[in-house]
C-alpha cells in the first residue's frame, strides 16, 4: 500500500475530501497511490499539507527510486538482443 494511501486511511479522509482540500482530481489520487502517476513536486505539496504531514512521509525517496523510469529502460534488461537492420 502507498504511503499517501496509508496516511489517508488513517486520518479517513476519501479521494473526494482530499480532492476538495487540494483540487487534485480523485483520478489522479488513485493513479498516484497505485504507482501509475508520479505527483509534480506542487502536488506533493498540497497533499501533504492537506493531511498535515511532510512530504518526506507521503513520498519516501527510496519509493521513488524502487520503478525504473521510462528514461532507464533497456531492451537488455528484458534479454533481448537486437540486431542490426538488413542482417
Amino acid at each position: 500500500m502507498s504511503k499517501l494511501r496509508e496516511v489517508r486511511f488513517y486520518k479517513r479522509v476519501s479521494q473526494l475530501e482530499l480532492f476538495k482540500r487540494t483540487g487534485v482530481w480523485p483520478s489522479k489520487i488513485s493513479a498516484i497511490e497505485n504507482g501509475l502517476l508520479e505527483p509534480s513536486e506542487r502536488e506533493k505539496r498540497k497533499l501533504a499539507k492537506a493531511l498535515k504531514v511532510a512530504v518526506a512521509e507521503l513520498f519516501p525517496k527510496e519509493e521513488a527510486n524502487s520503478r525504473p523510469s521510462r528514461a532507464s529502460f533497456s531492451p537488455d534488461l528484458l534479454g533481448v538482443q537486437l540486431s542490426a537492420q538488413g542482417k
